[in-house]
């Protein structure tokens, strides 16, 4: 293996259960200084990174991981499970968390070798929805659970609080054109607008919406709002879609 990329799992006020753990071998947590103690005691063989308590919001957090960890999967904390999309009907798709590291080193490392600087997996865990004939991509948009390698121009913007992963997707695409993304692999987490504790505390539609409108004006329309569709409906009316023309 080339590189060891390090898994972390950026978390805020939820000691009490986090499902990723379970998810994914060898993952880290990084939690406010303030809030180490009482994580330390309730996931006491997990290595705890505490970062300063004035790094708040997780658009910082996830800028500070960057700098201190340049070669890193970024995980959400509310992660049930790592699925494989490419499974005939009645096989399981829930990944063992073994399989799980090992699949983030070996994209992470594939990545590298492509010259990429981003990489991840399927935004949509549904099996059903699985194209298999596109198994791979080098664009596109990948979500919060993402990989990042040294050496990019790439940084998260903290003017912005909820959108972080979009404004992340959108500079590579803008700095390095092509990414890594293995869409045969994804997760399954829980309600992110249902949780208490992490991003829960200012999500609000306004900050939605003031973070929508300041993506839009730094990338023009390849930011563009979501529609309903057959498969799904918008959570609310500012959610927002990433367009490439590449």
């Amino acid at each position: 293996m080339g590189i060891k990329i390090e898994v972390i799992i950026p978390s805020h006020k939820r000691a009490g259960k986090i499902p990723t753990l379970n998810a994914i071998d060898n993952a880290k947590l990084c939690v406010p200084n303030a809030q180490k103690q009482e994580y330390v005691n309730k996931h006491p063989q997990t290595e705890i990174i505490a970062h300063p308590d004035e790094i708040i919001g997780l658009t910082a957090k996830r800028q500070w991981i960057y700098e201190n960890y340049p070669n890193v999967f970024m995980v959400d904390d509310d992660i049930k499970n790592f699925m494989r999309l490419y499974i005939e009907s009645g096989e399981d798709a829930k990944m063992h968390p073994s399989d799980a590291y090992e699949l983030v080193q070996w994209i992470g490392n594939v990545a590298k070798i492509m010259g990429c600087y981003l990489f991840g997996l399927n935004k949509n865990p549904s099996p059903a929805q699985y194209i298999e004939h596109k198994p791979l991509k080098r664009t596109g948009y990948m979500g919060g659970t993402i990989g990042m390698l040294e050496g990019s121009k790439l940084y998260y913007d903290t003017d912005m609080q909820v959108v972080e992963d979009y404004q992340i997707c959108a500079l590579n695409a803008y700095y390095h054109r092509h990414c890594f993304i293995d869409t045969r692999f994804s997760v399954v987490g829980t309600d992110t607008f249902g949780n208490a504790g992490g991003c829960a505390s200012y999500r609000t539609k306004e900050v939605e919406k003031a973070d929508t409108i300041m993506l839009r004006k730094k990338y023009g329309e390849i930011i563009d709002l979501k529609k309903d569709t057959k498969l799904a409906s918008r959570k609310h009316e500012f959610m927002r879609t990433l367009k490439l023309p590449f």
